[in-house]
């Protein structure tokens, strides 16, 4: 189940409480001031909150942050004779900047960690390029999209993931 709250400032929030996810109660990335609309390069930080049912063994807890362009289009063509028609399509990407911290854990992630039950809070920094980076864009043939992804990554098991954009 998916709950929205609005934050300090009106701005929507998305925190994930999921009955499924076992001992996670909650998982949610909250960003300093509630504030979402960034420029180039300013800092991009705040936290990672995680509530826990019980003890959880895991690899890490790590945040990502991403930037990238992407489109696509079809154009419909005819084949020239009977047969009709085909449809062609055309993507590209473009990665922007992709960039990652661990917040508990260890890089290696052997599965060796235990968070303890409760509420805990992560806090993470990034600093966003200085130039290169278009604002954030939605159209009918692609998009221009920034967000944070933090990961709860569990040995032998899937890995519980939470996003939130930003502009």
């Amino acid at each position: 189940r998916s709950s929205p709250c609005l934050g300090g400032d009106g701005i929507r929030l998305q925190l994930i409480t999921h009955d499924a996810m076992g001992k996670l109660k909650a998982f949610d990335i909250v960003l300093d001031g509630f504030k979402n609309v960034f420029y180039p390069g300013q800092q991009v930080s705040g936290k990672c909150v995680v509530d826990l049912k019980g003890d959880m063994k895991l690899k890490a807890l790590r945040v990502f942050m991403r930037g990238v362009a992407k489109v696509h289009w079809t154009e419909s063509r005819s084949t020239g004779n009977r047969l009709g028609a085909y449809t062609e399509h055309y993507n590209a990407e473009i990665e922007y900047f992709f960039k990652g911290q661990t917040l508990f854990g260890s890089e290696a992630g052997d599965g060796r960690d235990t968070l303890n039950e409760g509420h805990h809070e992560f806090n993470f920094s990034f600093q966003l390029p200085t130039s290169g980076i278009p604002t954030s864009f939605e159209g009918k043939y692609g998009s221009i999209r920034y967000w944070l992804k933090a990961e709860v990554d569990k040995p032998w098991a899937f890995n519980h993931k939470t996003k939130k954009a930003f502009t």
